[in-house]
């Protein structure tokens, strides 16, 4: 199972115009992240990634999948096409629709080409229905294929995501299914992500949640569930929270950290969680990282770990028998095996 977060570049430590930048917190940020998790979401945000055409910020990823590779990090890539007005570089929205076009097939494939081997995870398309206030649909849907077209020419064997957000919401709920009976695109896919930030100011009905996932999993059929964006404030007005609390606290952040999480993580079509805000630097939301400013672990954090790290985590030992073989019940996923021989020398 993958537990990943959105995995903020060094530069973004030295932004000025972000109180909460300084980039003396990045070796302890690594280090929180790296004790926490097993993903990272790479950002490949194109209006800033390419501000000049054929400029791209290959040496900011470069270093962030190097460093993943070193502490046995998954990277997951985010997003090759989103094509979202505020998201698209200047100079592409200034150009006619045939070279619009070119421009965007000329990026996801630079992308592609440079990483494609070493990047297992992408999410192809980001927030598709969501790419003008009035989607049509049968446009859309050509750009939603021609991403993934592009992506599995290069990732025969790679693991495809389409994204969206307000899975939760009725309306938002059809507008995807549209999408994706529209163009029949679950075909295209290997998996289905959905965002929930904050959850803006409700704590979510476990029933409802549950639904959603299974509802998506069968309309797909059998694709993977992604939770891609997570994220819920440490203060603030709320609603329907638990024992009538009006606000949220640091303790109430960490009590929906684990009831969302242990949810999703008993669903089996769910194959991974992302908690988006790391820290403050390049909050999304005011309050929703796992980390303060300082860098420090708040209770959130502490909350996931001990579920991550220890309730989630298969520890065993015991003596082969006559065959050689040792059985045990744990969880699914990579294990590390230490063989101790009857001379006392370890494996």
């Amino acid at each position: 199972f993958l537990f990943g977060a959105y995995f903020t570049p060094n530069r973004k430590f030295h932004v000025k115009t972000d109180p909460h930048a300084d980039p003396a917190l990045i070796p302890a940020y690594r280090q929180h992240f790296a004790a926490l998790l097993n993903m990272a979401t790479i950002p490949l945000y194109w209006g800033s990634y390419e501000r000049e055409p054929g400029r791209f910020l290959f040496e900011q990823t470069d270093e962030q999948l190097d460093w993943c590779a070193a502490n046995r990090i998954t990277p997951k890539m985010h997003p090759l096409v989103w094509l979202h007005r505020q998201m698209i570089p200047a100079w592409v929205n200034t150009q006619d629709p045939p070279a619009y076009r070119a421009a965007v097939e000329r990026f996801a494939r630079a992308i592609l080409s440079r990483y494609a081997g070493r990047v297992r995870y992408w999410e192809v398309v980001n927030e598709a229905c969501h790419w003008s206030s009035t989607p049509q649909y049968d446009t859309i849907v050509n750009e939603v294929r021609n991403a993934f077209t592009w992506a599995r020419e290069y990732l025969p064997q790679g693991h495809l995501i389409i994204n969206d957000y307000g899975f939760f919401d009725p309306e938002q709920f059809e507008r995807t299914e549209i999408l994706l009976r529209v163009g029949d695109l679950a075909k295209e896919i290997d998996g289905v992500g959905f965002q929930s930030h904050a959850p803006r100011d409700t704590w979510y009905d476990p029933a409802h949640v549950a639904r959603v996932v299974e509802r998506y999993h069968a309309r797909t059929g059998g694709k993977a569930i992604h939770c891609t964006e997570l994220a819920c404030p440490d203060h603030g007005p709320g609603f329907n929270l638990p024992d009538g609390a009006a606000e949220w606290s640091p303790e109430l952040q960490a009590d929906f950290a684990e009831f969302f999480y242990t949810l999703l993580f008993s669903k089996p079509q769910v194959r991974q969680i992302t908690w988006w805000d790391f820290c403050r630097v390049e909050e999304f939301r005011p309050g929703s990282g796992l980390c303060d400013g300082r860098m420090e672990p708040k209770p959130v954090y502490h909350r996931l770990k001990k579920l991550i790290r220890q309730d989630w985590t298969t520890r065993a030992k015991g003596a082969t028998d006559n065959s050689g073989k040792l059985a045990f019940r744990g969880f699914s996923g990579a294990y590390k095996i230490t063989i101790t021989l009857p001379n006392g020398r370890a494996l």
